[in-house]
């Protein structure tokens, strides 16, 4: 995206009277404190920077502008073109972008999984050696804050602070209008943090004063003065040398500032971000100052009546030569963009803003500093902006790009509304969390994506992709991380194809077999009287709706219940458990599930039997092949006992025509297993391959909307593996599965089902792009809040993949 660059050369009208309030106070400095350029600092997050100018700061998250369409690229440009023509002149605002270091051994603390006594240590270490393996090749050892500071002059403290909330206000809407983000000002403790981060980089401690009851580091400014100390001692360097001319010193690192000359008539919207991308220590600072409406609207008419003068001269002098061609091309350019520039002011909404873009890059020796500075250089020159070394104005240029609004510099330039906005400061979305599981690498900006499902609002997963995908495989990477850092949480897995048994093996897991041969039984009847009161779920009304869709799964090809069915139904369904639910709950030993005094579907089959309508006899009818017929492997009482952490529910011998009840059976004992975790604090995923063979069912389909809603409450954290997305557009119950999903991977797909998927997380063409023939491991992750693009490769030669690998794996996937 490029926007025409209407920016006019030239100093502002206050030039004067600000070198003058400059050469009043920019005595050089005499020690660091000198050198650090606010006055005070107050408990609400405010920095005096001048005497009576105060300002604010707000970290911002990013938007994924550079993979967004255009259209979509065109709202976010207009909102942030909104935002900025909301400062009035009374305010100055920055938007700096900081690319720091993170210390290394507190990124491989976050990401390291710890030995545990479970015979599994074999895998820990393979896993530690993939996740080193991708810090290394990815971008994670830089990362990338983004801030807007705002300064406003007041001599009255009470009335400027009172000024600050107004504007808190204003830009947390315009903000989030552009990232659908909250946006709160910044505590002083996390300015000053920054601060000490931006003048501490040889050094990996962070700012504190001390440390807490429960030992973790504190920072108080009551502390700070108690000790006679002021807050400059603290975040202040062991010193400041500017004495270099064309670099300065902060400590040991070496620094150097840059400010933008000029631009293009076009320019990319792209520029910022790209000069963000360097892999240096950098601040990137856009200062912003508009111009008092009058003072614009009387400076353009002076310019547009100085130019029609020139027109005019130029006219008669041609008119007395004889001469009646053309005007000179660039005199005609000039009139035309002064009275383009009068339209824009009067008539299209556009300010005028005072803006300096400043570059400070940051290094460990004068050799690295040289080669980054070249690397910045070179992208300003591809986009045909020249960064210039500030000779003798490093002090100035430094104090110009900190988080604190300040311009000390005199190369501002002037811009309308339109031209400013392409100074964007947005790129690309993060997912990089704490305690968080790996899933790959951002395919825009190559960091490593961590993410912790519990994070979310609710802990519920969708997979998308097509045979060969690499879905499965992607499943099993979350199943072997929860496996091996979590050491309370049980994992299950419904299995149609055989694919999860060798995990199992490997991880001392246990395999159930369900076959019609099996001398293994589960009991589809089997219930936890457990309830959750809080979304008033009656364990009895959500067996009721489980049976019926057993039943209609037996009815097959997507036929219904009628009400009556439905009624004749929960009253059998009540009646059969009505002696089971009184024996749990006359018990004092809290127990809330015994297999052995469940109902089974024999009884389900007698009741309906006992049933004076006709209809109870057609359910018994339908019901006699699955308990007295040949597909009776369901009418027995559960004889699985299992304390395995890893369960795989293997149905591959079931035969197409049990398949999807089977599907349908050990979700129910997954469900109940679940509440009895719950109540020892134990969490439980679970992973229902094949997934779309339970929505042609309406009454599955309802209660699987059930599992999805309430599940949470019980700890449990399921996942839905599909080929088919079709099948969530169907009815508002398959659809509010979808909205209840806070975790969506979505890899590659054919045609319709992109499309299908667009409609169904509102993706862009640019986004679909990243699941139309991508690799196996490679496509979109959606965590409820951002999308991004995200690829795994895994390495052949590792422990895990032999484990994890299929011959069906084998032949398709390409990890490498």
């Amino acid at each position: 995206m490029s926007k025409k660059n209407s920016n006019i050369k030239g100093k502002k009208i206050t030039a004067t009277s600000k070198m003058a309030k400059a050469a009043k106070i920019e005595k050089l400095p005499k020690n660091v404190k000198e050198s650090i350029p606010f006055k005070g600092v107050l408990q609400n997050g405010i920095i005096e920077t001048y005497p009576g100018v105060f300002t604010h700061s707000y970290k911002i998250e990013d938007v994924n502008f550079k993979i967004a369409t255009e259209e979509e690229q065109a709202m976010i440009f207009s909102n942030y073109m909104d935002l900025l023509n909301s400062f009035d002149n009374e305010t100055k605002w920055q938007f700096t972008i900081y690319n720091h270091k993170i210390d290394k051994k507190t990124t491989l603390d976050n990401i390291r999984i710890v030995p545990q006594r479970d015979g599994l240590n074999k895998y820990r270490h393979d896993m530690n050696n993939i996740l080193l393996s991708n810090l290394a090749k990815g971008n994670n050892s830089i990362i990338q804050d983004k801030f807007l500071t705002v300064s406003i002059e007041d001599s009255n403290l009470d009335h400027a602070v009172a000024s600050m909330n107004r504007i808190d206000s204003e830009i947390s809407q315009k903000i989030r209008r552009i990232n659908k983000r909250e946006v709160e000002p910044m505590t002083i403790e996390e300015r000053l943090r920054t601060l000490y981060s931006i003048y501490n980089q040889d050094t990996e401690t962070h700012l504190m004063t001390g440390v807490d009851e429960y030992g973790e580091e504190k920072f108080d400014l009551t502390h700070i003065y108690k000790q006679g100390l002021s807050v400059k001692d603290v975040i202040g360097p062991v010193s400041i040398d500017f004495s270099k001319g064309s670099h300065f010193m902060l400590g040991d690192t070496y620094a150097q500032a840059l400010y933008l000359e000029k631009v293009p008539a076009y320019l990319s919207t792209d520029f910022i971000s790209d000069i963000a991308e360097v892999q240096s220590n950098m601040l990137i600072s856009i200062t912003h100052e508009t111009m008092e409406p009058e003072t614009a609207i009387k400076m353009v008419k002076n310019q547009v009546a100085s130019i029609e003068a020139q027109v005019a001269q130029t006219q008669k002098r041609n008119s007395e030569d004889g001469f009646f061609g053309a005007l000179p091309p660039e005199l005609e350019k000039s009139q035309e963009a002064a009275r383009e520039l009068m339209r824009d002011i009067t008539g299209r909404n556009q300010n005028l803003f005072f803006v300096t873009v400043t570059v400070v890059v940051f290094a460990d020796s004068k050799t690295e500093l040289e080669e980054n500075v070249k690397m910045v250089r070179s992208v300003g020159a591809k986009h045909i902006c020249p960064l210039k070394i500030l000779k003798y104005q490093q002090e100035f240029g430094f104090n110009t790009a900190l988080p604190l609004a300040r311009n000390d510099l005199f190369v501002e330039r002037l811009y309308t509304t339109e031209s400013a906005a392409v100074f964007i400061p947005f790129n690309a979305q993060e997912i990089n969390q704490k305690n968080a599981i790996f899933y790959g690498l951002n395919q825009v900006t190559k960091s490593m994506v961590m993410y912790n499902r519990l994070s979310a609002e609710n802990y519920n997963g969708l997979i998308f992709g097509y045979s060969g995908s690499g879905k499965s495989f992607t499943a099993k990477c979350e199943m072997i991380n929860v496996l091996l850092k979590d050491p309370d949480a049980q994992v299950f897995v419904i299995d149609p194809n055989g694919e999860y048994y060798p995990l199992a093996d490997a991880l001392y897991g246990e395999r159930i077999i369900l076959a019609p041969s099996s001398n293994v039984f589960i009991n589809p009847l089997d219930l936890d009287i457990s309830s959750d009161s809080e979304n008033d779920v009656d364990p009895t009304t959500l067996k009721s709706d489980y049976v019926l869709s057993m039943l209609e799964i037996m009815l097959g090809k997507g036929r219904t219940l009628d009400p009556i069915c439905r009624t004749i139904v929960d009253r059998c369904v009540r009646k059969i458990y009505k002696g089971y639910i009184q024996q749990l709950r006359s018990r004092t030993d809290g127990v809330t599930f015994d297999s052995s005094q469940c109902p089974t579907l024999s009884d389900l089959y007698q009741e309906l039997l006992a049933q004076e309508e006709y209809q109870a006899h057609q359910l018994a009818d339908i019901l006699e092949m699955y308990t007295a017929g040949g597909f009776n492997t369901f009418s027995h009482r559960t004889n699985v006992e299992t304390n395995a952490r890893f369960v795989v529910y293997d149905i591959k011998n079931l035969g197409s025509g049990m398949r999807e009840l089977g599907l349908n059976v050990c979700l129910n004992d997954i469900w109940n297993r679940m509440m009895q975790n719950s109540r020892k604090g134990k969490r439980t995923y679970f992973y229902i391959d094949e997934f779309h063979l339970l929505l042609q069912s309406e009454a599955t389909t309802t209660f699987l909307k059930t599992v999805w809603k309430v599940c949470r409450k019980f700890n449990g954290i399921p996942t839905a593996i599909t080929q088919e997305s079709a099948d969530f557009l169907r009815s508002a119950d398959t659809r509010s599965i979808v909205n209840q999903s806070s975790f969506v991977i979505m890899l590659k797909e054919p045609r319709m089902e992109r499309q299908n998927l667009a409609e169904l997380f509102n993706l862009s063409d640019e986004q679909l792009k990243y699941i139309d023939g991508s690799d196996p491991g490679h496509g979109l992750m959606f965590n409820g809040k951002v999308t991004i693009p995200f690829g795994l490769k895994f390495p052949r030669n590792s422990e895990l993949y032999k484990i994890m690998t299929t011959s069906h794996d084998v032949k398709d996937a390409k990890f490498s």
